[in-house]
Order: C-alpha cells, then structure tokens, then sequence
C-alpha cells in the first residue's frame, strides 16, 4: 500500500494496523479449515467404522481436504 493508502487505513479502523490485522484473518482462515477438517475426518470415519462409507469415498475424502489445506495456506499464508 502506498503510504496515503496506510492512513487512509489506519484513519477508517481506529489506528490498526494492517499487517497485524492480515495476520489475524489469516490465522482466523487457517483455524477454521483445520477444525472443519478435524470433524470432517472424524465424521467419515464414523461412516466407515459403521460400514455407510467406502474405503474408495474415505480415500477420495482425504485427498480431497489435504488438497484444498495446501491450496489454502498456499495461496493465503505464503
């Protein structure tokens, strides 16, 4: 940002930041990937415990998400 538009930021948030404020929607955006992660593997591993899930739809699952977690911190962490 040029420095005109850093205090035109800063004037409209009440002096934050923006780097700190990247920073936390960034942490908030990771957070919530892994915990939807977290239940969605326990999710489908109760379907397939159960026997409702196939070993195919676990497997195509997991690449899935490890998928859209790399793509994720790739494109907004880096």
């Amino acid at each position: 940002m040029t420095h005109e538009q850093e205090q035109a930021f800063r004037a409209s948030t009440n002096n934050a930041d923006p780097n700190l404020l990247n920073l936390l929607f960034i942490g908030t955006l990771v957070a919530v990937l892994f915990l939807w992660a977290a239940f969605a593997f326990v999710t489908v591993y109760r379907g397939w415990e159960a026997g409702n899930v196939s070993e195919k739809t676990v497997l195509s699952f997991v690449i899935r998400v490890v998928v859209l977690l790399v793509v994720s911190l790739f494109l907004f962490a880096s």
